[in-house]
């Protein structure tokens, strides 16, 4: 669990990130002694313009330490989510910050584990010899929790079989405007 001042230090190194990004300057943060932020964990970084979505980016797993990985993950909020527009320097004193740091994922094996609101779902297509569809497969489960087969990729109901991870996660945001 981050305590208070590790949270902080992430968001003052995803909005350095994100401002030095816009303004066509590089970026790498100074290496941090903090135990929890050298962990390899993932995160998501969001970014909110008068509490409307104006970007989120994450990953469920990292090779890098956190402060690193959300360094990373709010520059490619700010200027490569494909659902917006990059991140003008003009916007720069006008967004909210929302990190999310992901705890390891965990194979699940029943769905009764899975807390929504409370866990990530990471669904990975695996090869069987069963389809989903099949008496014991997966579409079951997938339609409880509100996952359509649709949403999965190209063959993942036809040729593949789905196995199911979930994470918890720590959520923290900064409101105020720099």
């Amino acid at each position: 669990m981050l305590k208070p001042p590790d949270a902080a230090i992430l968001l003052m190194i995803a909005r350095e990130a994100i401002t030095h990004c816009v303004s066509g300057k590089p970026y790498a943060p100074s290496p941090r002694e903090e135990k929890k932020l050298n962990d390899r964990c993932g995160c998501f970084v969001t970014i909110r313009k008068r509490g409307n979505l104006r970007g989120c980016i994450g990953n469920f797993q990292s090779q890098q330490p956190l402060y690193r990985e959300v360094a990373d993950m709010a520059q490619a909020s700010a200027t490569q989510d494909p659902r917006f527009s990059p991140l003008q320097e003009s916007e720069l004193h006008d967004y909210d910050l929302e990190i999310t740091v992901l705890s390891p994922l965990q194979k699940i094996d029943d769905p009764q584990q899975i807390h929504v609101g409370s866990h990530g779902i990471y669904i990975e297509k695996r090869l069987q010899t069963r389809s989903p569809s099949s008496p014991g497969g997966n579409r079951a489960w997938l339609g409880q929790r509100n996952i359509s087969p649709a949403d999965l990729p190209e063959g993942g109901t036809r040729s593949a079989g789905l196995a199911a991870r979930g994470n918890g996660h720590l959520h923290f945001q900064r409101s105020d405007h720099q």
